[in-house]
């Protein structure tokens, strides 16, 4: 299981980086009473950080024996479900950061972001007493879904009072339907490359997979992308 909450923590901390520069500017927003401004920046971390986490979600998943291999060798091939599992939390967890650290956070609801926690840590600890015995290191994994998904639908609850930011919006949709693409190959790459397990496969597979992810994302017009190409254009 150590090998699997290694992945899921090295993921999770490169992603909430960017909610974690966000915190100040949201906050000026927010106690300047620049209410559009407010609303605007959260809704494009939203719809950032899920056109990223999505497809990384699918990577993990779909990558997985790879990965635990590459990082802990074939004698630690169990941790493939836990992994799979993990990753999973991966959508909540963000998901739920994005409203308890950009829009609660700011908005002065501490109170409600304690309470979620505690909310979900005694949820995890629970259900870890229940389910441990019967499915060892696999329940770890699945009641870290199951808390990070409280955690996330009290955030969000409470979150959406304060700014009501589109869950499902066409540059999720775009995301969504884009993954389809990304999988395919992904898993058609997988199965090619059968029993090689070294980091310039994973590399490949990786990065095959991330330019279909991208040519698609700019075919349907994601406007996350396309602000990204915008910008890159202006500079250059």
């Amino acid at each position: 299981y150590s090998v699997s909450t290694k992945v899921y923590t090295i993921v999770k901390s490169m992603l909430s980086s960017v909610i974690i520069v966000s915190i100040p500017r949201v906050s000026l927003y927010y106690g300047t009473n620049q209410t559009e401004k407010f609303n605007d920046t959260v809704q494009k971390i939203y719809d950032t950080l899920m056109v990223l986490v999505i497809p990384i979600v699918l990577g993990i998943f779909i990558l997985s024996e790879r990965i635990v291999v590459f990082i802990s060798g074939k004698e630690y091939l169990r941790s493939i479900s836990s992994l799979r599992i993990l990753s999973i939390a991966l959508i909540f967890c963000i998901s739920g950061w994005i409203f308890n650290q950009c829009i609660l956070l700011p908005s002065g609801k501490e109170k409600i972001i304690l309470k979620a926690t505690a909310y979900s840590a005694g949820l995890n600890i629970g259900l870890n007493f229940i389910l441990i015995p019967y499915m060892s290191e696999n329940a770890t994994a699945f009641t870290t879904v199951v808390s990070e998904a409280v955690m996330m639908i009290v955030c969000v609850y409470y979150g959406r009072k304060v700014s009501e930011v589109r869950l499902l919006n066409r540059n999720i949709l775009t995301s969504v339907f884009s993954c389809i693409g990304m999988t395919s190959v992904c898993i058609i790459l997988n199965k090619f490359f059968g029993g090689i397990f070294n980091i310039q496969v994973i590399f490949f597979i990786v990065l095959v997979s991330a330019i279909v992810y991208s040519v698609l994302l700019l075919l349907m017009r994601n406007e996350v992308l396309w602000n990204i190409v915008r910008k890159i254009m202006k500079r250059a």
